[in-house]
C-alpha cells in the first residue's frame, strides 16, 4: 500500500514543483534555465537507472520462489546491483556541462 502511495505521490509532487519553477522562469537568466534543464535531465535519467536492472530483481524473485536458480544467475544479480552506483556518476558527468568541460 505504501509503495502505491509513493508511486502516485512522487510524480505529482515533481509535476507541481516543475510547474512552480516554470511560472517563475521569467525571472531567471538564460544560463540558470539551461542549468535547470540539464539537472532535470540528469535526475530523470538517474531515476530510470533501476529500471534497467529489473532483470536482477526478476532473477532474485525466481530464486526465492525456487522457480529457477543457478550460480550464473546469482552472479548476475550481484554484478547488476553493483553497476547502478557505478553508472550514476558517469551519467552526471556526461550530461552536466561544467563536468564535460
Amino acid at each position: 500500500m505504501l509503495a502505491i502511495c509513493l508511486v502516485v505521490s512522487i510524480p505529482n509532487a515533481v509535476t507541481l514543483l516543475l510547474r512552480a519553477i516554470v511560472e517563475k522562469s521569467g525571472k531567471l537568466s538564460a544560463k540558470t534555465i539551461e542549468m535547470h534543464r540539464s539537472l532535470t535531465r540528469v535526475l530523470s535519467i538517474q531515476s530510470l537507472l533501476p529500471v534497467f536492472f529489473s532483470g536482477a530483481v526478476i532473477s532474485f524473485v525466481s530464486c526465492q520462489f525456487d522457480l529457477y536458480c543457478s550460480e550464473t544467475q546469482e552472479h548476475f544479480m550481484a554484478e547488476s546491483a553493483s553497476y547502478m552506483p557505478l553508472l550514476a556518476p558517469f551519467v552526471t558527468m556526461y550530461y552536466v556541462r561544467p563536468y564535460r568541460e
